[in-house]
């Protein structure tokens, strides 16, 4: 399987990682599957913390790159042309994943987005179920 963390979920990843179903952390601990993490997920991340929206205790931002490297996850950054047509990313409503709660800054989960492209590469979105 091919993944791509969203932020929340790299947070837990790092940070939490007991917030996941058992389900979820083998997912992302199976060798056999290519987890990946946008670089703008790191750059989200730092600019919450610095506009004081997110508390992190015991480490910075800057530690979570080596910690991402560290399980294995894939560090992918997505091209001007990949960031800018987000928006046309369709919300399906028969997710079982769901898109960072915090990224949208809604208390929900959202719909699963299959087919999110970074570098070149089709991933399918790793949420928080």
């Amino acid at each position: 399987m091919i993944g791509l963390l969203d932020t929340h979920s790299l947070l837990w990843a790092l940070i939490a990682p007991e917030k996941f179903s058992a389900k979820m952390r083998g997912i992302i601990a199976d060798p056999t599957n290519e987890i990946h993490v946008s670089t703008i997920s790191f750059w989200e991340i730092s600019l919450k913390f610095s506009l004081g929206k997110l508390e992190m205790t015991g480490c910075t931002p800057d530690d979570l790159v080596a910690g991402a490297r560290q399980m294995g996850l894939t560090l992918s950054a997505p091209s001007a042309e990949e960031s800018a047509g987000f928006h046309r990313l369709p919300l399906r409503p028969d997710a079982d994943m769901a898109v960072s709660a915090a990224a949208l800054d809604v208390d929900q989960p959202r719909s699963r987005l299959r087919g999110v492209r970074t570098s070149g590469v089709a991933h399918d979105l790793v949420g928080r179920s």
